[in-house]
């Protein structure tokens, strides 16, 4: 398969999913929430419900281009977005999620040989139901298996 600077797509028969689908994956993974869970500590991908409270959504912000000659490297961006009832709870989730993340290797639908925290986390204020929203921004080094 010639990637030509980008990685196959479901179309050349490889399974991929967004980068922030397997991002949320591997918080599941590492029990930092539940996708989808409707109480307790959620995850969401490209989405924030209106709840639970307690919110962990991941968000696809783009790439950077190829760097090096290696075409089939992936440099994606992500924002983590946290939202909870205290400041102090959220903060302590970002913190949490960038312990678990930073400069870890795992295999999502594709490898992911490091994820870097870029920013953050970075407090926003809040929502119009009063909660807590935190940001923190990471890239990801993504390679085909």
């Amino acid at each position: 398969i010639s990637l030509a600077g980008r990685l196959p797509d479901a179309a050349e028969g490889v399974a991929m999913s967004s980068p922030s689908k397997d991002i949320a994956d591997r918080l599941q993974a590492l029990s930092l929430g539940t996708i989808g869970a409707t109480s307790g500590w959620a995850i969401s991908v490209a989405h924030a419900p209106e709840q639970p409270d307690s919110l962990i959504t991941v968000y696809d912000t783009g790439s950077e281009a190829p760097a090096t000659g290696e075409l089939d490297v992936f440099r994606p961006a992500l924002m983590i977005r946290v939202r909870a009832k205290s400041y102090e709870a959220g903060y302590s989730k970002q913190v949490e999620i960038r312990e678990a993340l930073i400069h870890s290797g795992f295999q999502g639908s594709v490898r992911f040989v490091s994820v870097d925290l870029e920013s953050g986390p970075l407090n926003l204020g809040l929502d119009d139901a009063n909660r807590y929203v935190t940001t923190a921004n990471y890239t990801a080094l993504v390679m085909p298996e």
